[in-house]
């Protein structure tokens, strides 16, 4: 499916929580997380969240960021749910992570670049949510099932996967 058929119509920075204990030039070892969550409003209308979570990996105290960047998306009716979750990812991404990096940067500490993390059908966090979004629209799995099997299957938005 190809994105130019989605619109996105408005994004903004929901939430940005930041903690900056650096003392002095150092040298970081970063971990990043993250989440993305697409809920349809109506037919036609969805709102995206993407959550990116950028953190010392030995010393969290010491330099850790968080930004919430959420859009509203207009779908084509003909577009399946797991089309749409992608392709509004793929959009969305993008500006929570220029967010991210644009608030490091003006805090004065070196602007941190997000690794970008592609998920389609042929890495396995993209087939492992696209076997989870199909069992989940089928009705063969429940919400709360779905979130459980999705931290099994290693697609909890740890590094990328």
């Amino acid at each position: 499916m190809s994105q130019s058929k989605i619109q996105l119509k408005a994004t903004r920075a929901d939430h940005i929580e930041f903690k900056n204990n650096m003392q002095g030039p150092g040298q970081l070892k970063l971990g990043f997380k993250y989440s993305y969550n697409l809920r349809h409003a109506a037919p036609g209308v969805a709102r995206g969240e993407v959550i990116i979570t950028a953190e010392d990996k030995d010393a969290p105290d010491k330099l850790s960021i968080t930004v919430k960047q959420s859009g509203i998306f207009a779908l084509p009716p003909e577009m399946s749910r797991e089309d749409a979750h992608l392709e509004t990812f793929r959009i969305l991404f993008p500006y929570a992570s220029a967010t991210l990096t644009a608030t490091t940067s003006i805090a004065g500490v070196q602007g941190i670049i997000v690794p970008r993390i592609e998920i389609d059908e042929t890495n396995d966090i993209g087939k492992n949510i696209q076997f989870l979004l199909n069992r989940f629209s089928e009705g063969d799995i429940a919400p709360m099932e779905l979130v459980n099997l999705a931290h099994k299957m290693g697609v909890n938005g740890k590094n990328g996967k």
